[in-house]
């Protein structure tokens, strides 16, 4: 598939996703079931601190052009027994950025780039009607959006501090 027709695609309704959150913004949201469990493994970029079987999983819809999504992927570095599955979207000021991490990341694991993951991320953003990037969506099926340190992440998994 042609990238700028999977960009264009993925852009058509999602126009309040053309920045980044700023830091300590907070739009709190519970998602259904039904749309968690959308979420799909295949289609996003993997990080597991701890164990292969991570106990926590959170899911995050990022940009790379997004400076908060890059901090925000260094604070969850912080914690323990944590898998992080990143779902990139096309977005912002350069949409190619989202490509190449994408097309990165699975030639790292020895896959072909699957253009179409990119497209489902979009569909699956909009459907959550997701404003911004990061947004986080947590276990309990509570959606936020906006940049999070990993203390505030740690509160919503319900851990300590």
């Amino acid at each position: 598939m042609d990238f700028l027709r999977i960009a264009a695609a993925c852009l058509i309704g999602i126009t309040l996703l053309s920045g980044c959150n700023k830091e300590k913004y907070r739009d709190v949201r519970t998602i259904t079931p039904e749309h968690y469990a959308r979420f799909d493994e295949k289609d996003a970029i993997a990080f597991i601190k701890g164990k292969p079987t991570a106990a926590r999983t959170i899911y995050v819809f990022s940009r790379p052009d997004c400076v908060f999504c890059n901090r925000f992927e260094d604070e969850v570095k912080k914690l323990n027994d944590i898998k992080v599955l990143s779902f990139t979207v096309v977005a912002g000021k350069d949409p190619t950025a989202s490509l190449n991490k994408w097309c990165n990341y699975q030639a790292s694991i020895g896959k072909a780039c699957d253009e179409g993951a990119l497209v489902r991320n979009n569909a699956l953003a909009k459907a959550l009607d997701v404003r911004g990037t990061p947004t986080v969506v947590f276990p309990d099926h509570q959606m936020v959006a906006g940049f999070m340190n990993a203390g505030d992440v740690e509160k919503a998994l319900g851990g300590g501090a």
